[in-house]
């Protein structure tokens, strides 16, 4: 389902963006065809806090183009969530593909958290983590954070 953000949510970043919650299977598994068929995708989990060991996954993000993302809700407490078992089939399908570049922030982090999950990354394939890119042009920075460099790099405040 295509969800608008409320007035207090906009950000004039997010301009023609198209957010998508996807609590239904069948929507769901055609997310991962499409994301099979990609050359790369955007990856993110969400959790219920930031230690990757104590903490649960409770969602996940996708982002097949850049203006368009889906958010997949598994442990929330409130509202709709799809299956957890049903979610982390459709990351494993993609985590065996070889063909599929995985673009992420800080993919250690949610590496972890889906391994606490039993996704079988020992077979990791292709990745891109930004957060070990924007290091690489200026290892003197001293902060890396994503909120951070949004706003500094490209003036956007994330929410």
């Amino acid at each position: 389902m295509l969800v608008t953000p409320s007035d207090s949510e906009r950000r004039p970043w997010m301009g023609d963006r198209e957010f998508h919650l996807v609590t239904d299977p069948v929507e769901y598994r055609d997310l991962i065809d499409e994301l099979l068929g990609r050359k790369r995708f955007g990856f993110d989990t969400e959790g219920t806090g930031l230690h990757p060991v104590r903490d649960r996954t409770c969602g996940f993000c996708f982002a097949p183009e850049p203006k368009r993302g889906y958010y997949v809700p598994v442990r929330h407490k409130k509202g709709l969530n799809l299956d957890l078992d049903e979610a982390l089939a459709g990351v494993c399908r993609l985590v065996d593909s070889t063909s599929v570049t995985w673009d992420m922030w800080h993919a250690k982090h949610d590496v972890s958290m889906l391994w606490n999950d039993d996704v079988p990354f020992y077979e990791w394939r292709v990745l891109f983590d930004g957060m070990i890119a924007y290091w690489l042009v200026d290892s003197s920075r001293k902060a890396i954070g994503l909120k951070h460099v949004s706003k500094v790099e490209l003036g956007v405040d994330q929410l």
